[in-house]
């Protein structure tokens, strides 16, 4: 084969020349070919223009949502920062131009001088008047933009933790050994509802570089493992609470309960009461009464 003849099947395939030559020799040149055609699409003119086209509309769709979402930050990249900027001056320019019925001016400075010419000390009274509500409406404006976003962004996040959150609260290993198949469901649920206002008196759940962390409630500060500083996973927070309250949890080893009966009846009407009544009387949560109290009231089945 001559050398010209190796050279274009080389750079038609991207195959080496000196492979090209090697393989005219023993003869795998054809399996060479068929295997590099093989990761090559081949288009007619006409599914190539279709094919350019359709693309195109995917990559602006795509993107477009990303331009609008950087643009209302003020993130607009530096080389589409002008051209927006350009675009939004001329449509203000028509507005204003419309409005003060200025006919004639050559750029944004003329303009904004023949509008500050009024004909008489009314009219200047009432340009001043209307620049000041244009200045209020777009701050009404933006500051509902602000609103918005921030409610939004609430919304999800709270959202979020309250997944996850639940996620935890499914995941504690609480011992139902003793409740009756009928009333499982029930005693799960009020098991749950009684551990998460437990942690919520004294806890709450916030995000950390994307990680759900606890935050104690009266200082603010991230509950962290004393030995390393580590923030605690929320689920170990969550085992710990529900080990001080005495709630019955399975144990890893034996299928054992995490706490004993006390024997003692509780006389409050709810949780709401309880919390209220060990307020009034100074009795903190880290109060061993706080947890002798608490044991006596899960124990009477008052939800």
């Amino acid at each position: 084969m001559k050398e010209q003849d190796v050279a274009f099947i080389a750079k038609a395939f991207n195959l080496d020349t000196e492979i090209v030559k090697s393989s005219v020799e023993d003869g795998t040149l054809s399996k060479r070919l068929e295997d590099a055609m093989s990761n090559q699409v081949v288009y007619s003119g006409e599914d190539f223009e279709k094919f350019k086209n359709n693309y195109a509309e995917e990559v602006k769709d795509k993107y477009f949502g990303e331009l609008v979402d950087l643009a209302k930050k003020g993130e607009v990249p530096h080389d589409l920062h002008s051209p927006i900027k350009g675009a939004v001056t001329e449509q203000l320019e028509r507005q204003l131009s419309k409005k003060y019925n200025v006919d004639s001016y050559s750029d944004v400075f003329e303009l904004v001088d023949s509008i500050n010419k009024p004909a008489s000390n009314k009219d200047n009274d009432e340009f001043l008047k209307q620049i000041e509500e244009l200045k209020t409406a777009n701050k009404t404006l933006l500051e509902e933009k602000e609103n918005a976003v921030k409610d939004a962004n609430d919304k999800m996040r709270s959202e979020l933790i309250t997944r996850d959150r639940d996620q935890i609260l499914s995941s504690i290993p609480f011992d139902f050994s003793d409740a009756k198949a009928d009333e499982l469901e029930a005693t799960q649920t009020r098991a749950k509802k009684i551990l998460q206002n437990v942690f919520d008196a004294d806890y709450d759940l916030d995000y950390d570089n994307g990680k759900l962390v606890v935050k104690d409630k009266s200082t603010g500060e991230l509950v962290k493992d004393q030995a390393t500083r580590e923030p605690l996973p929320a689920s170990k927070v969550f085992t710990d609470v529900a080990k001080y309250a005495n709630m019955k949890l399975k144990s890893p080893d034996n299928g054992g309960q995490g706490g004993k009966s006390s024997g003692k009846t509780s006389s409050y009407e709810s949780l709401e009461d309880f919390e209220s009544t060990m307020k009034s009387q100074g009795i903190r949560r880290d109060d061993p009464k706080y947890y002798e109290e608490y044991k006596a009231f899960k124990e009477s089945n008052i939800e």
